[in-house]
């Protein structure tokens, strides 16, 4: 069995939301050969993947897929590479992609919606580390906090990509103040604000924007 078909190639991207991430699973070649550099009109050089291919997994469909299969289609151009995009049917990506790696078959890049399937697989050894290049920029690039998100056993295996707010906590400052607790810092606080909050007599202190994302 192949590598290709053993393990998923590599995690390449990350996308997050407050407390929610996008997570974003990506290859490297499948081929061993040394990689020429190509320099593009425009933009970063990229390197020349002329006759490889690689598939991508991910949950985008509508105007999102669209609007990726014209990056893709760019990437193409300039790379000489051929990447094909599928969506998860029914938007069930987790279960598609471990139907896809427990079978043997999984994608070359697969777009995750939780930190947890980095960990995971990257337990399991089935994924492998981004490349010095990828690491490198998200050393100049991003915070540590978006680089621990897609970290296991000190090994980096994805990049951030894409953010999305989706699980945001309000509170109401009036009645915080009221009953003469602050914001929260920590988790044991936020419980022990709330049951102060719940002692006081307030009975909806905070709320969660599930849909503003």
């Amino acid at each position: 069995m192949s590598a290709r078909r053993s393990t998923l190639r590599r995690v390449v991207a990350v996308g997050a939301t407050a407390a929610l991430l996008t997570l974003t699973a990506a290859c490297g070649s499948s081929s061993n050969s040394t990689l020429s550099k190509t320099t593009p009109s425009a933009g970063p050089s990229l390197p020349n993947l002329a006759g490889q291919s690689f598939t991508i997994l991910g949950q985008w469909t509508g105007g999102e897929q669209a609007a990726f299969q014209n990056v893709l289609n760019s990437f193409n151009k300039q790379t000489g590479a051929t990447a094909h995009y599928t969506a998860a049917a029914g938007g069930d990506e987790a279960t598609v992609l471990g139907a896809k790696v427990n079978g043997g078959n999984p994608p070359d890049v697969a777009i995750l919606a939780l930190p947890g399937a980095i960990s995971q697989y990257g337990t399991a050894g089935k994924l492998k580390p981004v490349s010095s290049a990828a690491q490198s920029a998200v050393s100049a690039n991003f915070s540590p906090g978006w680089a621990k998100l897609a970290t296991v056993n000190g090994t980096l295996y994805g990049v951030p990509v894409d953010a999305s707010d989706k699980s945001t906590v309000w509170y109401n400052t009036k009645l915080f103040d009221t009953a003469g607790v602050s914001p929260p810092t920590t988790w044991q606080q936020f419980i022990a604000d709330g049951k102060t909050l719940a002692d006081s007599g307030v009975s909806v202190p905070i709320s969660v924007g599930g849909g503003d994302g």
